[in-house]
């Protein structure tokens, strides 16, 4: 009996069997390719972490860079709110010391650019430009406001730098180039930075009295903003909208 207690009911020895071969003949197959294995979680755990490194340094980056900003801003010659009215100039490039305060300010907030990236750069760039443009630097401000470019080029920052660029372009009597800027700005973005580079862009056609593009911006903009009250702006041109022409009609 004591043989017979130990052995199997019927089909049991053989489902025992076929799950101990099916446990072996997995874990001889892992055996031959645990090295294939290892190699791929290595190289999940190292991207992982290189991400982790990136997203890291990313943020510490800006936060660092904000912090710099905001040290420069605090050390930067204020402007009075007579010079913001436009009643007295906003700096007096004859104080020495103003002029020498402004200079360090734009080297600081070049440094900050440097040392960061992304929009903390680009604003620190900006920054930089509007501090050359107080000392009477355009150069140096053009250059500073291409950098702001190169570290970004969305959004407000994108808007504020092309802008400016444009502006500095009128100045120098290169319509073409300001108008470039502004189809940049309208193709690339959208809500009130598109329509406000489109604004601009009428406003170089008119100095240039070109009506046929103004009227096409006109109508570019109510096509693409046709219910915007900023269309308000293109009544001192005296434009009327461009209708479609109504199809033929058919016979019969």
């Amino acid at each position: 009996m004591a043989d017979d207690d130990k052995r199997t009911l019927p089909g049991e020895e053989e489902e025992v069997d076929y799950l101990f071969q099916a446990r072996m003949s997995l874990f001889k197959w892992f055996t031959r390719n645990w090295k294939g294995f290892a190699a791929i979680a290595g190289v999940v755990l190292v991207a992982a972490l290189a991400y982790n490194v990136y997203d890291s340094v990313t943020t510490n980056r800006a936060k660092e860079g904000a912090a710099a900003i905001h040290a420069v801003d605090s050390k930067m010659p204020k402007i009075e709110p007579m010079a913001r009215m436009g009643i007295l100039p906003i700096d007096d490039l004859n104080d020495a010391n103003r002029v020498a305060n402004l200079e360090e300010g734009a080297r600081r907030y070049e440094a900050a650019a440097q040392a960061t990236g992304g929009s903390s750069a680009a604003e620190a760039w900006l920054k930089a430009a509007e501090t050359h443009e107080r000392l009477g630097k355009p150069d140096l401000a053009k250059a500073a406001y291409e950098n702001a470019l190169g570290a970004y080029d969305k959004g407000l920052f994108g808007f504020g730098a092309r802008t400016a660029l444009a502006g500095i372009a009128l100045e120098a009597g290169d319509p073409a180039a300001a108008l470039e800027h502004y189809r940049t700005l309208h193709e690339r973005e959208d809500g009130l930075l598109a329509e406000q580079a489109l604004i601009y862009q009428a406003s170089v056609y008119k100095q240039m009295e070109d009506q046929a593009q103004l009227q096409a911006t006109y109508d570019a903009f109510l096509e693409r903003f046709p219910s915007s009250p900023r269309a308000a702006e293109f009544d001192r041109y005296g434009l009327v909208a461009t209708m479609p022409a109504l199809p033929a009609p058919t016979e019969g």
